[in-house]
């Protein structure tokens, strides 16, 4: 209860069983283009730096508390970014969370963005390279399930799929078995193999 506590992994193949996948990832093209399942925990007081990820995610809180500002992708290049190889879909912003100087960047001042505050139980969807920054305030812990960039989607079955399924029932790109080393932020495979 006193001690300060902050661990990003990916989920361990036993505990697959114990997290339930959205309906809407368990059908037509999605199916097959989870990439990996992220456990988040901390115990609280903790926030990011305003960056962008990959991948899309859906980010559903067990416990605790999180807020989340979000920034539509369109709007990325008002933003300063820290230097990124050239196609990068991940970033991270050179602001100061706490106290944005809007002297130095005046392009800032009227940003459209949105706010979300998540509770347990409930769940985010996060597009790839939607500018976010995320606070936790108590002990909490997510489970993030990062998804394919997709160009096309496929909706068979989607129609009739209602039920949630356990993860140990789905295809998991880069799974961890909760030993060794993580693989752990590996590119999409189709989007290598498309290049």
């Amino acid at each position: 209860k006193t001690d300060d506590v902050y661990v990003v992994s990916q989920l361990p193949e036993p505990m697959y069983g114990d997290v339930s996948v959205l309906p809407c990832l368990t059908c037509g093209t999605l199916r097959r283009r989870i990439l990996e399942v992220n456990l988040w925990f901390s115990s609280g007081g903790t926030k990011s730096l305003l960056h962008r990820d990959a991948d899309n995610a859906i980010n559903c809180l067990l416990a605790g508390r999180k807020d989340w500002i979000l920034i539509d992708r369109k709007y990325t290049h008002l933003v300063p970014l820290a230097t990124e190889p050239d196609g990068a879909f991940g970033a991270f912003a050179l602001l100061d969370v706490d106290r944005v100087n809007l002297k130095k960047y005046p392009q800032l001042i009227g940003l459209p963005w949105r706010h979300a505050n998540v509770t347990a139980g409930d769940c985010l969807y996060l597009p790839y390279s939607y500018l976010h920054q995320v606070r936790s305030y108590e002990r909490n812990i997510a489970v993030s399930v990062l998804f394919a960039r997709l160009e096309e989607f496929v909706d068979d079955g989607c129609n009739a799929t209602t039920d949630f399924v356990p993860l140990d029932q789905m295809h998991v790109t880069w799974s961890y078995p909760g030993h060794g080393e993580m693989s752990m932020g590996n590119s999409d495979p189709e989007h290598v193999r498309q290049a």
